[in-house]
């Protein structure tokens, strides 16, 4: 499932970038890290995700080929 990082509020965002499970949490964790807390978590149907939820759904992915 594909997911996108956005900024404002409903119904008023933008698409700040559309990531996989992966490369969210990465991305999300960095914007953390740097102190941005301006941004949410979309799943492809437009429904929220709290990066827990997906820190969980990544545990149950396999290991990314090298």
């Amino acid at each position: 499932m594909s997911y996108s990082i956005r900024r404002g509020t409903p119904p008023n965002t933008r698409t700040v970038m559309r990531l996989t499970t992966r490369d969210t949490v990465s991305q999300a964790r960095a914007l953390i890290a740097e102190g941005d807390l301006e941004f949410r978590i979309f799943n492809s149907r437009g429904e929220p995700v709290e990066l827990q939820a997906l820190e969980r759904a990544l545990h149950s992915l396999p290991e990314r080929a090298s």
